[in-house]
């Protein structure tokens, strides 16, 4: 009898092993296809201008999040002028900026898939890390 509980056990840990989104170490894939999951920069705004929201947009692939994840997105501000700290919305899919005045504006993206256990615990993966460079305009 015990015998079958401990087989059984291992049974059920594997499935669940198997089912889960998370495998492969640090990696996230999709349960359907097994493939990571990525982001990537839609081809955005051309121009940005001062005092006017710019638009950063980011696309996941695949674009279902497995059950039980969200999406955290962190925008770090590495370099601006003088006394013009942007305004910044992150999001997903989209990430407002606002610069006050024209310069050149850099900034760290970074987007990572969260998902929570019923412990309280929290995991992070991180799945995109960009430096992006921003040439602000008058208009």
């Amino acid at each position: 009898m015990i015998k079958n509980i401990v087989m059984l056990t291992v049974i059920l840990l594997s499935s669940l092993y198997l089912a889960s989104p998370v495998i492969a170490g640090a990696q996230v894939v999709f349960p359907v296809n097994y493939l990571p999951y990525t982001v990537a920069l839609q081809s955005g705004e051309d121009n940005a201008y001062a005092s006017e929201p710019y638009f950063i947009d980011l696309k996941l692939y695949p674009e279902t999040l497995p059950a039980g994840y969200s999406i955290s997105t962190l925008v770090d501000l590495l370099d601006y002028p003088a006394g013009a700290k942007p305004e910044v919305l992150p999001g997903f899919p989209t990430i407002q900026v606002r610069m006050s005045q024209s310069g050149t504006y850099r900034m760290a993206i970074r987007l990572s898939l969260i998902s929570k256990s019923s412990c309280a615990g929290v995991d992070a993966k991180t799945i995109f890390e960009k430096e992006l460079t921003i040439k602000v305009t008058e208009r």
